[in-house]
């Protein structure tokens, strides 16, 4: 009986209707972001392997009115 009621509440949870916000296919907008907030250096905290960075130590990234300039620092950690 339990096995019952459990695979009539997965019948019914997957024929229920989307969610609203998936109904539509136009993007959402998205809500105002402050872009003053986001300029200026970053340094990198973590990263994937990636080929094009091989080799690459404390890389770094500006952000400013042009488009970000990344930078890297090639040599070993010193320990």
């Amino acid at each position: 009986m339990r096995t019952l009621v459990l695979a009539f509440a997965l019948l019914i949870a997957a024929c229920s209707q989307n969610p609203v916000y998936r109904q539509s296919e136009s993007p959402l907008p998205v809500a105002y972001i402050d872009q003053a907030g986001y300029l200026g250096r970053w340094y990198e905290q973590a990263r994937l392997p990636n080929s094009f960075e091989k080799g690459c130590q404390r890389a770094t990234g500006l952000a400013g009115p042009e488009p970000v300039r990344q930078a890297c620092a090639a040599g070993e950690l010193a320990a």
